[in-house]
């Protein structure tokens, strides 16, 4: 166990991320889950980082907030689709083109590029890598890395030149060099390379970016239940469970027949990038899943159509928590409190908050519909924690953290929130909903 508040060597974490021209995001906005002088001192975590004296101040966990149709989701899904340029741009030649979504309310937008960076540290040192793409090609790719503190180039490419840096000024570099299309991530290229100076930067973002979706829930009760193979594993999961007091004591899973197995992997593929991997990359069903319920003196297993929404949901959940806390990865997720009780998301985002439960500086970016995790004492959320999104006349969406009204710590976010005063609330015209109603 790493010592709370300690800093932490060679851990990883993302910085901010930067989109521009991407669904609602017509403008360049940034998220960022650097601390700040507003950060709560629990939730803050020190990450040492090469060529600096002092540790670099980390937030494991960013909330979203704001009215329907806001742009919430909107920034996770760009994230996700970073993620799945920088896998699959290099196998899927139409990769590119199918993700380039432009702000498309506003002519010149359509005919501009979509731009997407991070700011993140990886194993000690920091990295900036982005890029831009329209929809046939990669306009711009570039990365950076500080190995002794100060900025050093990768690579970078505008169009078809190439500049590379120290790291590839080797004969991989020129192996590199001969993988690049125009519709294709240099980076995305680099796992066919192999080149071990690249490989970290793709890494993370195939194994410590994941997006998880509502409609996950399949592969997601499988994660969970396959953890119970493991004894280590076992007790952390059955104890989420008896906390949420569901009335289930044990989860059983039943192997599917192979020729079935097979048949369904083949007929249904998870897209990459979407819903969180079931083990091996299969597809199962989640009728393999009983889960053990007991009287006062006998057991039933009970298939998952006896269970809540809210019940599947919140298992669905513990396994891929379970796995990011373990990794030091970054989670995002959508609608975070769908079919949840306010108690039992704020128990999650805990123990991301939380250094004891959360030693390795995993990350959580979510979104919410409710207010209730506005309240600091109930989420423990920081103020700088705490993001709004609204839509302004143009149908732009505007990203802002509450840091930018300089709340006092005993401020009640939610009620200044629901007061107006952050903005990012709902333009409800009752006087005209009244007047189309009318029979």
């Amino acid at each position: 166990m790493i010592e709370a508040g300690r800093p932490l060597e060679g851990a990883g974490a993302l910085l901010s991320f930067t989109v521009e021209n991407a669904y609602s995001y017509r403008d360049e906005t940034a998220l960022s889950l650097k601390s700040t002088r507003l950060a709560e001192k629990k939730a803050r975590r020190g990450l040492a980082l090469a060529g600096r004296k002092d540790p670099m101040g980390v937030l494991p966990a960013a909330g979203l907030f704001g009215a329907n149709a806001s742009g919430k989701s909107t920034m996770l899904k760009a994230m996700a689709d970073m993620r799945l340029a920088v896998l699959d741009s290099f196998r899927n030649r139409n990769s590119i083109s199918n993700l380039y979504r432009p702000f498309v309310l506003d002519p010149r937008s359509r005919k501009k590029p979509s731009s997407y960076a991070v700011d993140l540290i990886l194993n000690g040192v920091r990295w900036q890598y982005g890029f831009e793409i329209n929809d046939t090609r990669v306009l711009k790719e570039y990365a950076f890395y500080f190995p002794k503190g100060r900025q050093a180039l990768v690579f970078s490419r505008d169009r078809e030149h190439l500049n590379f840096g120290a790291p590839l000024q080797s004969r991989d570099g020129r192996v590199l060099k001969q993988l690049s299309r125009k519709n294709s991530l240099l980076l995305s290229a680099a796992e066919a390379a192999e080149h071990s100076n690249l490989l970290p930067l793709f890494d993370w973002f195939e194994n410590n970016l994941l997006y998880m979706l509502s409609q996950d829930l399949a592969p997601r009760l499988l994660r969970t239940a396959s953890m119970l193979k493991d004894e280590g594993f076992k007790k952390r999961v059955l104890s989420l469970i008896r906390l949420a007091d569901l009335g289930i004591t044990d989860i059983k899973r039943t192997e599917p027949d192979p020729d079935m197995a097979d048949r369904l992997t083949r007929a249904i593929r998870i897209l990459e990038g979407g819903e969180y991997p079931s083990e091996d990359g299969a597809i199962l069903v989640v009728d393999d899943i009983k889960f053990e319920h007991r009287g006062n003196t006998i057991s039933v297993d009970l298939e998952p159509d006896y269970e809540s929404t809210g019940t599947l949901i919140w298992i669905s959940l513990i396994g891929p928590i379970i796995d990011v806390l373990h990794s030091g990865a970054l989670l995002l997720i959508d609608e975070f409190d769908s079919n949840l009780h306010p108690d039992l998301v704020a128990v999650l985002i805990n123990l991301f908050q939380d250094p004891i439960t959360n030693p390795y500086c995993a990350q959580i970016i979510f979104n919410v519909r409710g207010l209730t995790m506005l309240n600091r004492h109930h989420s423990n959320l920081g103020r700088d924690q705490i993001w709004f999104t609204e839509k302004n006349s143009q149908g732009a969406t505007k990203l802002y953290s509450l840091t930018e009204f300089c709340p006092r710590k005993d401020d009640v976010t939610y009620i200044s929130y629901l007061k107006g005063k952050y903005g990012a609330l709902p333009n409800l015209d009752l006087t005209e909903i009244g007047r189309a109603l009318r029979f």
